[in-house]
C-alpha cells in the first residue's frame, strides 16, 4: 500500500488488483466461512456484519471491472469512501504492492 495524500476527512492510496482480491477474499470469510455469530464479529473486527458484507460486495465489484477492464479509478474511489474506515484502514495497514489509487473517508 501506498498513501497518496492524508486529509482531515480522508486518505487515498494505491493498491493492486491482488490486493484488492486479497481483501475481498478475507471479507469473504468473515462474512461467510467464520462460524461466528454477528456480535462476535462486530467486536472482534469493529465493524457490524452488515457493513462488513456491503463492503464485500462494493470490493467485488470493483475487482469485476478491473478484471473485465472497464472501470475507471476515480469510480473505484467513489465506492470506497463509503465504508467503515476503521474496519478498511485494518485491512489497508497490511497491504503492499498497489495500483489502484482508492479514498476513504473518516
Amino acid at each position: 500500500m501506498q498513501i497518496i495524500n492524508t486529509k482531515i476527512d480522508s486518505v487515498d492510496v494505491k493498491l493492486s488488483l491482488e490486493n484488492l482480491v486479497i481483501i475481498n477474499n478475507s471479507l469473504n470469510e468473515i462474512c461467510y466461512g467464520i462460524d461466528m455469530d454477528e456480535s462476535e464479529i462486530s467486536i472482534r473486527v469493529g465493524a457490524e456484519l452488515g457493513d462488513i458484507d456491503n463492503l464485500l460486495k462494493e470490493i467485488s465489484h470493483i475487482i469485476e471491472k478491473l478484471e473485465a477492464g472497464k472501470g475507471k479509478a476515480d469510480e473505484w474511489s467513489d465506492y470506497l469512501a463509503k465504508c467503515p474506515s476503521s474496519f478498511i484502514q485494518k485491512i489497508l495497514g497490511q497491504a503492499e504492492n498497489y495500483n489502484t489509487p482508492l479514498t476513504i473517508n473518516y
